[in-house]
């Protein structure tokens, strides 16, 4: 099996720290599944794939598995504007900035001049001849849109519904379920024959639910659909600035460890200096021949400064499990959902826990 890192979403997005799981299927970033947690089954990214197995062997046996057919397969979506015209937009963009700057030759920042910053506010009509290219290679693209986007892009209109209240159907539904809470908070059963109003109420309570379910995905729906469809657009672009981002803090990192590694080397040839001197010295009367002048170590970069801006080091303190054995019981949580799993498929005894028949009442409707 392979091995992947995810992040759980919250509010449709990754958020908060990578987690390692195995998979029993073959998954690319970016893929949405179903992952096993000690609070039940949750709905995460794929951040990372092909792992190490390295990573993971101090913790090997608390990393869960992501079983076969967990992938969620997203719907197409009739979406604002779509992957590709955005990808078009993108593409463009960058393709007039590295004609202006050279990108991968920048060793100082760049200070780009105010006037090529253009206003957001509605442009109206731009009579311009030259093509699009030209534009480009002069430096001057400029999109003929307040949308962010191409002229020729066709805009979507959609429209969606907010006021479920305003439906009769609504009002109806509200009528006859405040009758259903007030019915039940009166109920008594105390006699066989008291089981039938209870039981005639469960079953337009199942009809209601039908109901009211039907009603919220015609309003929930189309709203949460394109809502799910801007936030992928602009996943796009937080994934290009994700890397970015970090491509540059990891080289930061790897940078200063070398540095720090080197210090260490040198700190310990000095060290070695002082003893041969030392040793020599009481062989040969006080003499010594070592050359005990110290190498000098180079300092770690604590702050760089340029003109747009400065980064620093701050303190981050985290942590890794070496050996779970031996990690102390109240940090230990119980997997619930494993242990769900195994009473659901026949396990009577486990020790330290009492499995019970807790029936549930089932409604069928005529």
């Amino acid at each position: 099996m392979e091995i992947v890192k995810v992040k759980y979403l919250k509010d449709g997005q990754p958020s908060g720290r990578e987690y390692s799981y195995f998979t029993e299927d073959i998954l690319q970033v970016g893929d949405i599944v179903t992952a096993p947690t000690f609070t039940g089954d949750k709905k995460a990214q794929v951040s990372a794939v092909n792992i190490p197995e390295s990573e993971i062997e101090s913790f090997r046996a608390a990393v869960r598995t992501i079983p076969a057919g967990s992938r969620i397969e997203l719907p197409l979506i009739e979406t604002i504007i779509n992957q590709q015209q955005a990808d078009k937009v993108a593409d463009e963009f960058m393709a007039s900035v590295e004609h202006k700057y050279d990108l991968d030759s920048l060793d100082q920042p760049v200070e780009i001049p105010s006037d090529n910053w253009k206003s957001m506010e509605p442009l109206g009509p731009i009579t311009d001849s030259r093509t699009e290219a030209e534009k480009i290679a002069d430096g001057d693209f400029i999109p003929e849109s307040p949308h962010l986007s191409q002229p020729d892009i066709d805009i979507t209109e959609v429209t969606i519904c907010i006021r479920p209240d305003l439906e009769t159907s609504y009002q109806n539904l509200l009528t006859s379920l405040t009758s259903l809470k007030d019915h039940a908070l009166s109920l008594e059963i105390k006699t066989i024959d008291d089981l039938t109003p209870a039981t005639n109420d469960l079953t337009v309570i199942a009809g209601c639910k039908k109901d009211l379910k039907e009603m919220k995905d015609r309003y929930i729906t189309p709203i949460k659909t394109q809502l799910d469809a801007v936030k992928a657009l602009f996943k796009t672009l937080e994934d290009l600035l994700d890397v970015a981002e970090n491509e540059n803090k990891n080289k930061i990192k790897e940078f200063n460890r070398e540095l720090e590694k080197r210090a260490a080397e040198i700190a310990e040839v000095n060290r070695q200096a002082e003893e041969l001197a030392r040793k020599q010295a009481e062989l040969n009367n006080g003499a010594f021949t070592v050359d005990t002048t110290p190498i000098e170590a180079p300092a770690p970069v604590k702050r760089v400064s340029t003109q747009s801006g400065s980064i620093s080091y701050a303190d981050n303190w985290t942590w890794v499990i070496e050996d779970i054995n031996q990690v102390p019981r109240e940090y230990m949580i119980l997997d619930r959902a494993a242990v769900t799993r195994r009473v659901k498929a026949g396990e009577r005894k486990i020790a330290g826990i009492r499995i019970f028949n807790d029936k549930i009442i089932k409604t069928t409707t005529r």
